[in-house]
């Protein structure tokens, strides 16, 4: 029994605010209608009869979900499948003066009813979520148009490491195969994933005490206001655009998403324990090939002669040295390192991000691994690799994989290509309408 009522909260938390108006109206009507349900039968003539169930193959939630039979295939279609309508044979019904009553009063309530809903699903609708379900994550609703902008990131991070031109972004082949695979469906599944690992970090961080405080949530809710003033809604709409969001609504349910995940990373930077499992080295198992979290010591190049570039290489050798010999990296990189921007926690940072030679060389040392001196345009590094916030996302997703739902014939229908299409399209208007404007003010400043 307690099986049977878990299973009933649990379709009950499905429901969308509508789903839930209209059975709060359907139990209404029930209880309304109970203690005349004999009269109204017996006034319509119902008659109970068993009836067979034909019971219809549906593909997964995998696979979207969808049956085999289409629902929304027009006349000619079914037509052409050999299929006949089958029309049911007209019914007589009489109906005694006084089921008569008993029914228009029945009537009557169910009118009642429905005008109360007629008050009630506005605001349900209003309230509703933008876009289409994609993903859950522990109930938590993951939509197309919060993948679409995940799908815009990873998109241009491609681009980026590729040299693809932003004129080029919206004809581009994203179907074309990259090591055997679509890359377009490596672009969808890297997207979801990033959109499941922030639902994941900000969760984790609410079990832990952090959310954004009234201040935060005041300013994300005046810096919108402030941009919607300046530009209106379609002005704001058309910049969030150019970074595949569709709305003025989705940016600010963004914004909030991306503030609140920084508080919770800057937490897990300064209480490490709250978050990453006794054991580091339970992540060495998830990590990352194309995201890193790392420590190093620069040694800077004073030119870029080779006198210059020989000196800032013997002096990174004697630092490497002193690692080989033992030295504890970190009381190493404070005495030594040149990069004074390095936070103590190191930099964190996926593709495209940071100088291609540290890049390279950061991705392919494994989880506590140090490096050999690495050459880039700053000088010579020494990196080590370090558990971070991508290897302890990855390893949450594992955890918690039992209550994360992908709905993929959803997803694959999401279009890498119409998503940077609509990237390319907003950003060439934005600028159509930025020289208009700058054109209109050097008229009339010359006037």
């Amino acid at each position: 029994m307690d099986n049977e009522n878990m299973n009933n909260q649990e379709q009950e938390n499905t429901l969308t605010p509508e789903e839930k108006v209209q059975k709060d109206i359907g139990e209404k009507i029930a209880d309304a209608a109970e203690p005349i349900q004999d009269e109204i039968d017996e006034a319509n003539g119902v008659v109970n009869a068993e009836s067979e169930e034909t019971e219809g193959s549906e593909e997964s939630e995998e696979n979207g979900g969808q049956s085999g039979l289409d629902e929304s295939w027009s006349d000619e279609a079914w037509e052409e499948a050999g299929v006949e309508e089958v029309k049911p044979e007209p019914v007589k019904v009489t109906m005694k003066r006084s089921n008569l009553i008993l029914s228009l009063i029945a009537s009557l309530l169910v009118g009642a009813l429905l005008c109360f809903a007629g008050m009630q699903i506005p605001a349900a609708i209003k309230n509703r979520p933008e876009g289409s379900t994609v993903a859950t994550v522990s109930g938590e609703k993951i939509t197309d148009l919060d993948v679409k902008y995940y799908i815009y990131a990873e998109a241009s991070n491609y681009a980026n490491k590729n040299n693809i031109s932003q004129s080029d972004l919206a004809t581009y082949d994203w179907d074309q195969e990259v090591d055997g695979t679509k890359l377009s469906d490596t672009i969808r599944e890297k997207a979801v994933n990033d959109a499941i690992d922030e639902v994941l970090t900000i969760k984790k961080g609410e079990a832990n005490g952090v959310k954004l405080d009234d201040a935060t949530k005041s300013q994300i809710t005046s810096q919108v206001s402030n941009l919607q003033a300046t530009y209106g809604e379609d002005g704001l709409t058309l910049r969030a655009r150019t970074m595949g969001i569709s709305s003025a609504k989705q940016y600010s349910k963004m914004y909030e998403k991306v503030m609140t995940t920084q508080s919770v990373q800057e937490d897990i930077e300064k209480n490490p324990s709250k978050y990453y499992p006794e054991n580091t080295d339970d992540l060495k198992d998830y990590k990352q090939d194309n995201k890193a979290s790392v420590k190093h010591i620069l040694i800077k190049a004073s030119g870029t002669d080779e006198n210059a570039l020989n000196e800032a290489k013997d002096k990174a050798q004697a630092v490497l040295d002193r690692l080989n010999n033992g030295e504890d990296f970190d009381t190493v990189m404070k005495d030594a390192n040149e990069d004074s921007g390095e936070p103590d926690t190191g930099y964190t940072f996926g593709e495209g991000e940071m100088d291609e030679a540290f890049e390279k060389a950061s991705f392919e040392l494994g989880l506590g691994e140090v490096s050999g001196l690495v050459k880039s345009t700053y000088g010579y590094h020494i990196i080590k690799r370090v558990p971070g916030m991508y290897e302890l996302q990855a390893y949450w997703r594992a955890q918690d994989a039992k209550n994360i739902k992908i709905n993929k014939g959803k997803l694959a229908k999401l279009s890498v290509k119409d998503v940077m299409a609509d990237v390319v399209a907003a950003s060439e208007e934005l600028q159509s309408q930025q020289s208009s404007s700058e054109s209109s003010g050097s008229s009339s400043s010359s006037k």
